[in-house]
């Protein structure tokens, strides 16, 4: 008889904000030559609200860091 395996009981951590902007969750992505014709835009940054689920996409010409600024 096999023995019977322990439960292994995952850790989870709850983030807790107390604001907007306060925790952003980004992701980038590569538009299609089509698009990037049409457009003249290379890549999308999408932003994402951790408190109110605020989205933002920004589109971008490139990809180097110092472009990614706001105001």
């Amino acid at each position: 008889m096999a023995k019977k395996g322990t439960v292994i009981k995952p850790k989870s951590k709850v983030i807790i904000t107390k604001g907007p902007l306060e925790r952003l969750v980004a992701d980038g992505w590569e538009l299609d030559e089509e698009l990037k014709t049409i457009t003249g835009f290379n890549w999308v940054i999408d932003l994402i609200d951790h408190f109110s689920k605020f989205i933002m996409s920004i589109p971008i010409k490139n990809n180097i860091a110092n472009n990614f600024y706001f105001v």
